[in-house]
């Protein structure tokens, strides 16, 4: 079986639980197979399409990385330097005024991991405007001592939107599209739920899935974008790997800055990644996402070329197994299929 018909044929497994699916294949850093599969909304017979936006969650801090990755080449920040430099005027902790952002990046900062809840709820109703609100919530996770024990921060990565934002004088959405989606050619991508007819989220039920249409609670709230709240096409997000897989336009990134972003701090986390190896050694990146309403898992074999991104409009802890399985089987077969462009849709 050829790899795209492999790939749907996990996808059309995979829907037995799930309402819609689909995955990208990466060999040579270019699109081996995509397929999709499964219906936009459960219990609706409207199919998902090719071309259709997934919402993927924290995958999107890999994306924030790569754009401060952007400034730091074009000597807007510096990820060395301490947080006091990267938001002056806000009021933090001595131990984190010389906290450079790099630490912040590879979740090593001492951040606690999200915003108290009560935050969020205040901040879905107001309205005051994104930056001043990332502001706010920067000045909240710098106002206390680091937490002992490190670890994975969305918090740390809405602070960094707050970085972005001081050093562009503009929203960390628009110099998203400024410096990632409109160089990279990711015409499909935007924020939060995508809107109809794409699919949507869905969250579990006794009697199955009940989906959760764009609207405010289809996802976190807006402040929280720098850190998971990206929808794309699957092609656009294979445009955005193809960068970290040694691709992408000419002169993008230089490989002395994507070294810099795919290294490890001392928790395993690089810049918007998690590391790890194969067990023959091959370096591995990876990251999952999940709004509760969607996931998504990238893998990518920097050395290699290859990546695989395999993406689901509802979310579980069966089916993110599931999604993950379907990941470890493509990745694998990725190493040994044909190196050819193949589009299937169920």
């Amino acid at each position: 079986m050829d790899m795209a018909g492999d790939l749907l044929r996990r996808l059309d497994a995979l829907t037995h639980d799930a309402p819609g699916a689909g995955a990208v294949v990466l060999r040579g850093g270019r699109i081996a197979a995509l397929a999709v599969s499964g219906v936009r909304i459960a219990g609706r017979p409207d199919p998902v399409r090719l071309g259709d936006a997934w919402h993927v969650g924290s995958c999107t801090k890999a994306m924030t990385a790569t754009l401060l990755a952007r400034l730091q080449a074009q000597g807007r920040v510096d990820l060395g330097a301490g947080l006091a430099e990267a938001l002056p005027g806000i009021a933090m902790h001595p131990a984190f005024a010389a906290m450079p952002l790099r630490a912040v990046l590879r979740h090593e900062a001492g951040i606690r991991r999200d915003p108290h809840w009560s935050v969020f709820a205040r901040l879905r109703a107001t309205r005051a405007p994104l930056v001043e609100q990332r502001r706010y919530i920067a000045a909240l996770a710098l106002a206390d001592r680091p937490v002992a024990e490190a670890g994975y921060s969305n918090l740390g990565y809405i602070l960094l939107g707050a970085v972005i934002e001081a050093a562009m004088g503009m929203p960390w959405e628009r110099a998203l599209e400024r410096e990632v989606f409109i160089p990279l050619g990711m015409s499909g991508a935007g924020f939060g739920a995508p809107s109809l007819p794409a699919p949507v989220g869905h969250v579990a039920g006794r009697r199955g899935w009940h989906p959760k249409p764009p609207g405010p609670w289809a996802d976190n709230p807006r402040l929280y974008g720098p850190a998971g709240r990206v929808h794309l096409p699957l092609a656009d997000w294979a445009q955005f790997a193809a960068v970290h897989l040694g691709g992408g336009p000419s002169g993008y990134l230089s490989s002395a800055l994507m070294r810099e972003a795919h290294r490890p701090g001392r928790n395993g986390y690089a810049a918007g990644w998690g590391v790890g190896r194969l067990p023959d050694g091959t370096p591995l990146l990876r990251h999952t996402g999940t709004n509760t309403m969607w996931f998504a898992d990238i893998r990518l074999l920097p050395t290699k070329g290859i990546g695989v991104m395999v993406v689901c409009n509802a979310f579980s802890a069966m089916l993110r197994t599931q999604v993950l399985s379907v990941t470890d089987d493509m990745l694998a077969a990725s190493q040994t299929g044909p190196d050819a462009l193949a589009l299937r849709r169920h």
